[in-house]
């Protein structure tokens, strides 16, 4: 990471062009990032990790579907953040979710719950 491990740092470095969204994926820890509106973290969903491999892959797929939707950086990061987590819960693709899963899943959760996570 930018040759040292201090991911808020790494927020600065990555910063280009004005108005830019930069973050950090942080694994069990979640997402980290900026979109110009100061740091924000969205922490990881707990789940029980069987494979981790192509989580990366996975958030970043999500987050370009969301970004491909229209909504904020702040929900990008959550709906990314969630797929991923859900997307280790099974060994290889199989456990990938779809779309409709994952907004399943942030619909049924309580706001109590959900509460550090949810961004409009």
């Amino acid at each position: 990471m930018l040759g040292r491990y201090d991911p808020e740092a790494a927020l600065l470095e990555l910063r280009r062009h004005p108005g830019q969204v930069v973050g950090v994926t942080l694994g069990a820890e979640g997402f980290l990032f900026d979109d110009t509106q100061g740091r924000r973290h969205i922490p990881a969903l707990p789940v029980a990790v069987i494979d981790t491999n192509g989580a990366g892959d996975v958030f970043h797929g999500a987050y370009a579907y969301g970004v491909a939707c229209g909504w904020s950086a702040g929900y990008c990061g959550l709906f990314a953040s969630v797929t991923a987590a859900l997307s280790c819960q099974a060994l290889g693709r199989s456990g990938i979710p779809s779309a409709a899963q994952v907004s399943k899943l942030l619909e049924e959760r309580t706001a109590k719950e959900m509460e550090e996570m949810r961004w409009s």
